[in-house]
């Protein structure tokens, strides 16, 4: 969703690409997308923590 509301603009196309594995007893699930990013301004200023991980 983060994916859709941020990364393009109403009139882009974009792709998403999702790739899941397997390992033991666990899925991996793994998401990238090809929009516009972060802006360095914002980007600069956010640690190297998970404070990106939830963006609304």
């Amino acid at each position: 969703m983060n994916s859709l509301n941020h990364a393009y603009l109403p009139e882009d196309s974009g792709v998403l690409v999702f790739d899941l594995k397997q390992e033991d007893k666990q899925v991996l699930i793994e998401y990238a997308d090809d929009g516009q990013g972060i802006p360095y301004i914002q980007s600069s200023k956010v640690k190297t923590n998970l404070q990106l991980s939830i963006i609304n």
